[in-house]
């Protein structure tokens, strides 16, 4: 196993690092996490990793200034910078301390999974060089599977997180994005492959599935509903259940569904209900 030691003042970021990926599948062994510049240089060098992501801006010794103390006892160390601010000195002085790549946050799994990919490669290839060819032959069919895997869990952490807050009406996908320090394009791009639907889709049949079984429950206050489903405007939300059920909400209570099985109204909930829940990962 390679061992990997992760320093970030953030504990958000230290626990998306620790569960992005899978690290042991990918042949890598997380040894050391520190929440400072100062807890890192003493880990490194009691115990060495082979591979050290270092936030740039730590406190009591930044990023840089342990990566140029940490090169000097240690030159065959793997550096890699993590930042979340785009700035050319910080790539200049990388590239200066031969560091080995440079993340820029927020940064997705399969980002992050490439960037292993390929410095377990040049790891391999310069502590056993025989092996490395060997593996590369051998390791593309498992990587796929192992991004595809990621990529499902990222589709079923973006489902969880809306049916936890869907009633709150500023709700969006940035909103997602910032929770899972992913990017908000990305997401939706990956959402959108997996689920054949965008996720403002997947919140609005799950506002329209909870508002359905408000009133299914009795529930005969519109604004109640309303609120309850993550519209403060009952009459934008009356527009909205209406075209996903064909009827107004008003309407929904005094008669029902309109029409049999294969009307459109039915036909509607059906749709409403995959998308919020049989088609679920």
């Amino acid at each position: 196993m390679i061992r990997v030691l992760i320093a970030d003042d953030e504990i958000h970021f230290r626990n998306y690092m620790l569960t992005a990926v899978d690290w042991n599948a990918l042949g890598f062994q997380l040894c050391c996490v520190a929440q400072n510049g100062e807890e890192a240089l003493c880990t490194i060098r009691d115990f060495p990793p082979d591979i050290a992501f270092l936030d740039i801006n730590m406190p009591l010794i930044d990023g840089i200034s342990l990566a140029e103390k940490v090169r000097a006892q240690n030159p065959q160390l793997m550096l890699v910078f993590v930042t979340g601010y785009s700035d050319f000195s910080h790539t200049k002085k990388a590239i200066q301390l031969q560091v080995e790549d440079y993340l820029l946050k927020p940064f997705s799994p399969e980002e992050l999974t490439e960037l292993l990919l390929r410095l377990k490669q040049k790891y391999m290839q310069t502590h056993f060089p025989d092996r490395a060819i060997r593996r590369q032959k051998e390791a593309s069919p498992l990587h796929s599977s192992i991004r595809t895997s990621r990529s499902l869990e990222i589709v079923r952490r973006v489902q969880e997180y809306i049916r936890c807050h869907y009633m709150e009406e500023a709700f969006s996908v940035e909103q997602i994005a910032a929770y899972m320090i992913l990017d908000a394009s990305y997401l939706r791009k990956l959402f959108n492959k997996y689920m054949n639907c965008t996720i403002s889709d997947f919140l609005t049949a799950t506002r329209m599935e909870e508002a359905r079984r408000l009133l299914d429950q009795g529930e005969t206050n519109i604004t109640q509903v309303s609120s309850q489903s993550g519209y403060k405007d009952s009459g934008y939300f009356s527009k909205v259940f209406k075209k996903y059920y064909g009827v107004t909400p008003r309407a929904y209570l005094t008669d029902g569904l309109e029409g049999g099985p294969g009307s459109p109204a039915i036909s509607n909930v059906r749709q409403a209900r995959n998308a919020a829940g049989q088609q679920d990962i």
